[in-house]
């Protein structure tokens, strides 16, 4: 099998591990094993898919951690690992992801610190993807570093500490930028769940312009940050299920293409701002069980 370019085997029923010979399929450029019911770990031998893309092993029963040579590739920009039970601390298994646009680790069990250098590495991600894992610590400042990114989501997780100021500086957000969607073959096309208007939507055909950010769930305590309106491109805001306290930011406002907006319990407090009703593209509010 020297010669495949696409290794399309999800949606089956296929057992045991990932054979370690995928190796040697040098031309290889998309690799879906998605669904399947896949265990042990990843192996370590990626070093030879030199033309490979796009990886998507989700929804199998892989355990361990995330090797060192799959993030090495140079040409690999698609990671998707979602519904797993990958473990592991996340400086170790991010390190090597330096060229990956979409990084998609939903619903497993990494654990520890989301790292200070993500924003010094991970500097061509647009999908950041860590929903319910069991993630601890503060969100770091320098992921507000990441020019590129589109889609953030650190929902359910164990994170505590302030929401970072300097959430607002997020480029990727604050100007019409879309952006490129890393596959969209006959084959394989990119696609990511969102919790987004009280429901779990999916989203393909529009991913390009999609923009969201995610932190329900978790320990966030402090004030929703006042330059958070200088997003004005985001679409989607979920801050619900924290113990957030303060105002709504005054200006909320300006973020006239929000079209979700869940503040729902948290300890917030004082009146609805008067520059909601410009958000004439809301519609879906929830500022429910809070002061």
């Amino acid at each position: 099998m020297s010669m495949v370019l696409i290794l399309e085997l999800s949606g089956n029923s296929l057992t045991g591990e990932i054979p370690s010979s995928l190796n040697e399929m040098k031309k290889l450029t998309t690799l879906d094993l998605s669904n399947n019911q896949l265990s042990g770990e990843i192996h370590n031998h990626w070093k030879g898919l030199k033309q490979l893309d796009t990886t998507d092993l989700s929804n199998n029963k892989l355990c361990g951690g995330i090797p060192s040579s799959m993030c090495s590739l140079l040409l690999l920009q698609l990671v998707k690992l979602t519904s797993n039970n990958l473990s592991g601390d996340l400086s170790q298994s991010l390190q090597n992801c330096t060229h990956v646009a979409t990084l998609d680790l939903k619903e497993n069990r990494f654990t520890g610190n989301i790292p200070d250098w993500i924003g010094e590495r991970l500097l061509s991600v647009t999908i950041l993807n860590l929903r319910v894992n069991l993630l601890n610590g503060s969100i770091p400042e320098s992921i507000c570093h990441l020019p590129e990114l589109h889609i953030l989501d650190l929902a359910l997780n164990n994170l505590s500490g302030p929401i970072p100021p300097c959430l607002g500086n997020l480029s990727g957000l604050n100007s019409f930028k879309p952006y490129h969607v890393v596959t969209n073959r006959v084959v394989y096309s990119q696609e990511i769940e969102l919790y987004v208007k009280g429901r779990e939507v999916e989203y393909t055909k529009i991913l390009p312009v999609v923009n969201a950010i995610d932190l329900s769930g978790n320990h966030l305590k402090g004030q929703i940050p006042a330059g958070i309106s200088n997003l004005s491109y985001i679409g989607f805001l979920n801050l619900s299920w924290n113990q957030l306290t303060g105002e709504i930011p005054l200006d909320i406002g300006d973020l006239n293409r929000l079209e979700s907006l869940d503040l729902c319990c948290n300890q917030l407090s004082g009146p609805i701002p008067s520059s909601m009703p410009s958000m004439t593209s809301l519609n879906y509010s929830n500022s429910s069980y809070n002061n």
